[in-house]
């Protein structure tokens, strides 16, 4: 006669059976999840990256003239309107033209202390607000300049071609998040935060 079946493993067997289901279909529900979500962050960093460089591109086609120009004064301006627009292409160049041995000593003293100004900068930044149109940013700065806070407002173009308004720029991380507190705590913008790059513009408020 076959085995009798005891109570407890009929009543644990179901039980242990729906339950290894259960779990398993968490897990691959949770893997499937993980890689979708690794996948779009994938795809949105070669995104940035492609537009990134499409942007350097289309830079360094309208210097391009400056560049190359036989003129040393306009080979300056062109260097510090690519810090302005670009510091991370800027750097690069600025490198390049430093070590190259058909430039005048002028030239390759200004490139090389912009390589170093470039490279020795922050990347932090306090930003209490962005908008897609620099007009609108211009007129929230201004707003907060009007009240004298402790810190001046600044703008800057971000790779994602937002107008960041922030309490400076191309900070080292300790100072701007001791700035994003003083930023709450004043109630200038509750809401805040620390964005980290080397590929902002210079301060666009000025200009």
């Amino acid at each position: 006669m076959p085995e009798r079946k005891s109570w407890v493993e009929i009543v644990l067997m179901p039980m242990v059976v729906a339950i290894v289901g259960i779990v398993g279909t968490v897990l691959i529900t949770q893997q499937q999840s993980n890689s979708a979500t690794l996948m779009r962050a994938t795809e949105l960093e070669k995104t940035q990256e492609i537009a990134t460089a499409d942007r350097q591109i289309k830079v360094l086609e309208l210097f391009a003239d400056k560049i190359l120009s036989p003129d040393q004064n306009q080979k300056l301006l062109a260097l510090r309107l690519l810090a302005a627009v670009d510091g991370d292409l800027a750097k690069k160049l600025a490198t390049a033209v430093s070590e190259d041995e058909s430039e005048t000593p002028q030239i390759k003293a200004f490139a090389k202390r912009m390589a170093i100004d470039v490279a020795m900068r922050g990347n932090s930044f306090p930003v209490i607000a962005s908008y897609p149109s620099f007009d609108d940013a211009v007129i929230f700065a201004k707003g907060i300049e009007s009240k004298k806070y402790d810190y001046m407002p600044e703008i800057y173009l971000s790779e994602n071609h937002f107008y960041g308004v922030t309490l400076g720029g191309y900070l080292s991380q300790k100072e701007a998040l001791k700035r994003v507190k003083y930023a709450k705590d004043n109630n200038i913008a509750p809401d805040a935060y620390v964005r980290s790059s080397h590929k902002w513009s210079d301060n666009l408020l000025t200009k």
